[in-house]
């Protein structure tokens, strides 16, 4: 074979073999976007009752998060509880949302609640929270970002249609990398607290 046609062919395989990877590497990329896009999610509709009063909280829900105070307990698997302490403005407007180890019986983070509803829940070594749209995924033993390399969720928060108010009740996860090995899916349902009402 001529060297030129040998040079040409080296160029096509390795443009071939460029094109080959790049869609290896993208395809995972496009899938989870498709997935956090398309997945189906439940959603409960907010009564017209809630006005941020922290008296429509049941009791049953009270907790306490050391060196802080009292709050309401939004979410709790094994040593691991996510408690919401109001604030002067109600609940959850202006709170405050605390990771508490309960086992150690310390708080391993807080997080300032700016909107009127707050979201999470706890499953296994992970504790997924939400203000409104704005979600945090962390460890649930030290409150530090969970590992991973891209992560996408089809978590919508508050909606509003034909006059009234909903919030997602469950979510899709997608994590590529990190702790959950290569590729982990997670169904997750949260708890919330949307203007003073326990939404679950």
């Amino acid at each position: 074979m001529r060297p030129d046609r040998i040079g040409v062919t080296r160029r096509r395989l390795v443009v071939w073999l460029g094109t080959a990877a790049l869609g290896i590497v993208l395809a995972p990329l496009v899938a989870v976007a498709a997935f956090g896009l398309l997945a189906p999610f439940a959603s409960t509709p907010i009564p017209a009752s809630c006005s941020g009063d922290v008296a429509l909280l049941p009791a049953g829900h009270s907790a306490t998060v050391p060196g802080i105070g009292t709050g309401f307990r939004v979410a709790e698997d094994g040593e691991t509880s996510v408690v919401v302490v109001p604030s002067d403005r109600g609940i959850p407007s202006g709170s405050t949302a605390y990771i508490v180890n309960t086992r150690a019986n310390r708080m391993v983070l807080s997080v300032p609640i700016a909107s009127g509803a707050v979201a999470a829940a706890v499953e296994g070594d992970a504790v997924y929270l939400f203000d409104d749209k704005l979600g945090r995924l962390v460890r649930a033993a030290d409150g530090s970002p969970l590992s991973r390399f891209i992560e996408s969720d089809n978590y919508r928060g508050l909606m509003v249609s034909d006059g009234g108010r909903s919030i997602q009740t469950d979510a899709w996860v997608w994590i590529l990398g990190g702790d959950g090995g290569p590729l982990s899916i997670r169904h997750v349902e949260f708890t919330s607290i949307v203007d003073g009402c326990l939404i679950s």
